[in-house]
């Protein structure tokens, strides 16, 4: 599942001037800020250098960093999330007639491969603690016509992989996981498919799309990869990701190569560029020490918000390893004296950003008018959308300023709460 575009700051940017600005005010804090090591910023340099900047050895190698890192047989590195999400669905064999389910809870991406496809979207609702997709709710809303289910590991959050396979091998559907918040994302081996000591992205499913926008855990600017341990969805995936030509550019151009080449299908211009696939595969190494940061900051969050009122972050569940790609509390205006977007308003106006994931599917102008959808139709997931509030977390931010956002929290509910 893609993020919406949020505007990250690479820096620390200036608050607005006020009339009498205070020399000791503190700086502002974005909701995120990417930071770019200087061995990456080389990597990039000696790839300009090299003179091959389109798809070519750096993309085969952060394809094979991938795969590596989540227990993958394949990676395909694609333009986005979205693209991976696509070409699974393709590969799935979706089309018109057929019904795709999605939780409420994500972000447009997740609905709309369906539609490019012909397919129908069917808008499931989530649980009401994590906001991850309810299999009861899935269970009630499927069809003859369901094709395929596309979970969403929400917030870095994992789902419940072993029920949602039983359910899918039962009715004869293809899963294809949104991981676009969940790189890091593992859960006990209870979860696992046969064989393996940990779930993680694409284990026992037909694929797993990532995503590697600029806020995401692998942050490039734009990008994504689709994982999958099935050799035919690859095969698939990475030709019809290139306009369907059966031999790449990379592999025509060498000196004393064939130029020559078929287009086998008819295809899109998904494939990711080896300027952005360099600044992957600098990062990958980090992806360790980054996932530990990003807990470190939730658990002290955790600690600081307990006892706020109206103040309910989302649990992690037991035998679950979150990315904690993102770190989001729901605001009950009842009890915290404020609704959601007065609290992202007042912690805004102390320099504290904040963004909100998600406004719910089925609430969409779009699918309100493609779809006919209601806030009826996910009554949980209409309630969690008016509430959820995404606080920075991100591997830059200091335990100061991750102090400073729950201080300045929890006065501003102080001020209010009856």
């Amino acid at each position: 599942m893609s993020t919406p575009p949020v505007a990250p700051s690479m820096g620390r940017r200036a608050a607005p001037t006020p009339a009498v600005a205070p020399c000791d005010a503190p700086a502002p804090i974005p909701f995120h800020r990417t930071v770019i090591e200087d061995d990456a910023i080389a990597a990039i340099t000696a790839t300009l250098r090299s003179g091959w900047l389109t798809s070519g050895p750096r993309a085969r190698e952060l394809e094979a960093g991938l795969a590596e890192l989540l227990g993958r047989r394949h990676a395909v590195a694609l333009n986005s999330a979205t693209s991976a999400l696509f070409l699974a669905c393709k590969a799935a064999g979706v089309g018109p007639g057929d019904e795709v389910l999605v939780p409420a809870i994500t972000f447009m991406a997740t609905a709309e491969v369906a539609l490019h496809l012909g397919a129908r979207p069917v808008i499931v609702d989530v649980d009401d603690a994590t906001l991850l997709i309810d299999p009861v709710d899935l269970e009630r809303k499927l069809t003859r016509r369901a094709r395929l289910i596309a979970p969403v590991h929400f917030a870095g959050q994992p789902c419940a992989m072993r029920q949602l396979r039983s359910l899918a091998a039962a009715e004869r559907l293809a899963i294809v996981e949104d991981a676009a918040h969940c790189l890091t994302g593992s859960a006990a081996g209870d979860e696992a498919a046969p064989g393996a000591d940990r779930w993680r992205p694409g284990d026992g499913t037909l694929a797993a799309a990532l995503s590697f926008y600029a806020t995401k855990e692998l942050p490039i600017g734009e990008g994504g990869a689709l994982v999958s341990d099935d050799d035919g969805v690859i095969e698939r995936a990475r030709r019809w990701s290139l306009h369907g030509i059966s031999r790449p550019a990379h592999a025509r151009m060498q000196v004393g190569a064939r130029a020559t080449y078929d287009v086998e299908d008819v295809g899109y211009k998904m494939n990711l560029p080896d300027v952005l696939a360099t600044l992957g595969v600098a990062q990958l190494p980090r992806m360790a020490a980054h996932r530990a940061r990003r807990a470190a900051l939730a658990a002290r969050y955790d600690a600081a918000l307990a006892d706020v009122p109206g103040i309910r972050p989302l649990p992690t569940r037991p035998g679950f390893a979150s990315a904690h790609h993102l770190y989001v509390v729901r605001v009950d205006p009842a009890a915290a004296g404020l609704d959601r977007d007065q609290l992202a308003a007042q912690l805004g106006a102390r320099g504290i950003g904040t963004s909100v994931h998600f406004t719910p599917l089925h609430e969409m102008t779009a699918l309100k008018s493609l779809l006919g959808t209601r806030s009826a139709d996910c009554p949980v997931a209409a309630r969690a959308g008016r509430e959820v509030l995404s606080l920075p977390l991100h591997p830059a931010l200091t335990d100061a300023d991750c102090d400073r956002v729950s201080r300045e929290l929890r006065l501003i509910v102080a001020e209010h709460a009856p």
